[in-house]
């Protein structure tokens, strides 16, 4: 299965997440400066599978093409850039957004 996401984001990266993971965050909380912030605070989020994120360098139009299962060699060979990711998915929701909206987040914006 193939999906393909279009997203446009003002900031340095990407975010995805299925809403569980982060549902303890508070309302406006400023939880990119505290939390996610430091590289070994992104790598206890990415290695918990909670939180995964990749830096894109700067601000534009991002095409996404997410791929369930194993990818063919000459499909990764074709591909500009690639990443592999782990993310727990629950409820059959998974959210990306723009990194800086972990600097006052709000829970009912997926």
């Amino acid at each position: 299965m193939e999906t393909t996401i279009e997203l446009e984001i003002a900031g340095l990266g990407i975010i995805f997440y299925s809403p569980f993971a982060v549902a303890h965050i508070q309302k406006d909380e400023e939880y990119i400066e505290v939390h996610f912030w430091e590289p070994p605070d992104v790598a206890a989020h990415v290695n918990a599978c909670t939180i995964s994120a990749f830096g894109t360098g700067g601000p534009g139009t991002f095409v996404l093409r997410l791929y369930d299962g194993e990818l063919d060699v000459q499909v990764l060979k074709s591909a500009k850039a690639s990443v592999r990711l782990g993310i727990e998915v629950r409820d059959s929701t998974l959210c990306f957004r723009d990194l800086y909206d972990l600097r006052f987040f709000c829970q009912t914006r997926y």
